[in-house]
């Protein structure tokens, strides 16, 4: 029952338009890959990890999230840009490798990441080795999340919606006692279902499950 991979940061945009534009140019190889009314989904191929964009009021606040981050291999310097208020992103220079631009990690501020870590262990996340002394890297699939100690600041406007990950079905989290899930909302799209679940230092969990071409076209 563990998440295959981590598929998207979902942020809330006082300005969609303008943030994509900055994004796009920011993030060389970053594609608008979804346009709708309420969303636009950045990224490269539709089985990575993206970036969501959802329309909000503005100015957004941080809270827990400190910032997004990409490797990006066709650029030399690592570089961070604010996009739009509280939105950190992070281009981290990946020249060596052939491959395409990818979500690294999401770092959040969290009270304690050693005790945040066991209940993202619990979801399916995987401890590795960190790169910043005090933080605590949690991996999934290709992208990571990363804890550093702090004090989240709690706001009615936050810029970070969700972050959700793929699993095989949402149905063996409905049962899952174990993981003592609370269990927030769930949600049907014509590609997908999802559960969304709280998650620590009050981030939400998205957990999306992907239907089957028979599903879709019913």
């Amino acid at each position: 029952m563990r998440p295959e991979r981590l598929d998207q940061v979902a942020l809330w945009s006082s300005d969609r338009e303008v943030d994509v534009r900055r994004l796009t140019t920011f993030l060389p190889g970053l594609d608008v890959l979804e346009e709708t009314g309420e969303h636009s989904v950045l990224g490269t191929d539709p089985e990575l990890a993206k970036l969501v964009l959802y329309d909000a009021p503005g100015p957004r606040e941080e809270e827990q999230l400190m910032h997004v981050a990409f490797r990006v291999p066709t650029v030399d310097q690592t570089k961070d840009s604010e996009i739009e208020n509280a939105m950190h992103v992070l281009r981290l220079a990946m020249p060596e490798t052939d491959g395409l631009l990818e979500l690294d990690h999401v770092a959040l501020r969290v009270g304690d990441p050693d005790t945040s870590a066991l209940r993202w262990k619990e979801l399916g996340f995987e401890e590795v080795e960190p790169r910043v002394e005090f933080s605590v890297r949690l991996h999934l699939g290709g992208s990571a999340l990363e804890l550093y100690p702090g004090t989240p600041m709690p706001t009615e406007r936050p810029l970070l919606k969700h972050v959700g990950v793929l699993v095989e079905s949402i149905e063996p989290y409905l049962d899952a006692a174990d993981l003592e899930l609370e269990i927030l909302e769930r949600a049907d799209a014509p590609r997908s279902r999802s559960l969304f679940v709280q998650a620590p230092d009050g981030v939400r969990l998205e957990l999306i499950e992907l239907k089957h071409a028979g599903e879709r076209a019913a």
